[in-house]
């Protein structure tokens, strides 16, 4: 189950600040977008996301976009988050997937997309923060690739059908953690600020 644990927790994105991110040995911030930053399949980012997503690229760290996306997808992608995350820095398994593989196979929980993040940025995994809403995906890629994690409440209300059939056991695994549930009441549990979670 510890493979499952985040490093933090908080209640979004905007938790996120150029001196929390400093004060935890972050130097490149790596982000999820479906349910992380946007609801699913959104094209609009909330001001609050827009201006977090702002305020840490000028404070000089890298971000990332790792998202599971494919087709038209990546497209739109690199349209909404390209002022604030260069369209170089958005990784998808159709990047990283050696030709002729299967790209589902390269999809988060693997953590390719992350170590290549880390091999491109020459920023080592463990300075490197993954942000998601998923255990079963984005902590367990972060862990997996000896990278921190955050995990923070699902934003919006739609799923892709196959995260949705994943929703019923993380929350048995959040509770057997110990961690923050994000049902509509319960997203109160999250803290403000980001919180280390106990190891």
């Amino acid at each position: 189950m510890n493979s499952l644990r985040p490093t933090f927790v908080a209640r979004g994105v905007e938790a996120l600040t150029p001196i929390s991110v400093v004060e935890c040995d972050i130097r490149s911030i790596a982000l999820d977008v479906d349910g992380t930053l946007s609801d699913y399949h959104s094209a609009e980012v909330e001001p609050s996301v827009s201006d977090t997503l702002s305020e840490l690229g000028h404070a000089g760290l890298t971000l990332f976009i790792i998202s599971n996306a494919y087709g038209h997808r990546v497209e739109q992608l690199a349209e909404i988050y390209g002022e604030v995350v260069p369209e170089a820095n958005i990784i998808t398994p159709e990047l990283v997937a050696p030709e002729g593989e299967n790209l589902s196979s390269y999809r988060k929980p693997n953590p390719a997309m992350l170590l290549y993040a880390s091999k491109m940025s020459g920023i080592n995994p463990e300075q490197t923060l993954m942000v998601g809403d998923q255990l079963f995906k984005d902590v367990l890629s972060a862990n997996r690739a000896g990278a921190k994690s955050l995990l923070v409440p699902r934003r919006g209300t739609n799923d892709h059908p196959g995260v949705r059939l994943q929703r019923a056991p993380e929350m048995l695994a959040r509770a057997t953690l110990g961690l923050p549930a994000y049902g509509n009441r319960l997203i109160n549990t999250f803290p403000e600020e980001i919180t280390r979670t106990s190891r």
